[in-house]
C-alpha cells in the first residue's frame, strides 16, 4: 500500500523516544481537526509543522499547508500556509511578515508567553 499522505500518528510515535510528545487528548483532536481545516482553507495537504513550548504551558501547535506548485519564470513557487492552535481545535492563520517584522522579531530575547495578544517591545 502507498501512503499519499504523511500519517501523524506515526509520525509522532517515531518521535516521541526524542522527547517530542503531544498529548493523546490533542493527537485525537488534530486527527479530525486537520482535515477539517484543510478542506475550509481550500488546500491540498495541512500537516502539523511543530509544536512551540510556552512559559505558562499553552503551547502552540503549527500546521503548514500547500497547494499545488505554481511554475512561474522558470522557478517552482510553493505557496505555504501557516496555522496555529493551542488547543489543537481551532486553527488561526498566521499572516506572512515582512522583511522588518523578520529582522526585528529575530532580536526577541524573552521565551513565548503563551498569550497570543502579548505583544514584545525591543529596547
Amino acid at each position: 500500500m502507498v501512503q499519499l499522505q504523511p500519517s501523524l500518528t506515526l509520525n509522532l510515535k517515531n518521535l516521541a523516544s526524542h522527547g517530542a510528545v503531544i498529548s493523546a487528548e490533542q493527537q485525537a483532536a488534530l486527527d479530525h481537526s486537520l482535515p477539517i481545516k484543510r478542506t475550509e482553507a481550500g488546500l491540498k495537504t495541512l500537516t502539523l509543522w511543530g509544536k512551540l513550548t510556552t512559559l505558562n504551558g499553552k503551547d502552540y501547535l503549527v500546521a503548514e499547508g500547500y497547494n499545488n506548485p505554481i511554475y512561474s519564470n522558470g522557478n517552482v513557487i510553493f505557496d505555504a500556509k501557516y496555522y496555529y492552535s493551542q488547543d489543537g481545535v481551532r486553527w488561526v492563520d498566521l499572516v506572512a511578515v515582512d522583511d522588518e517584522t523578520k529582522s526585528k522579531a529575530g532580536k526577541i530575547q524573552s521565551i513565548l508567553s503563551g498569550d497570543p495578544a502579548k505583544v514584545s517591545y525591543l529596547h
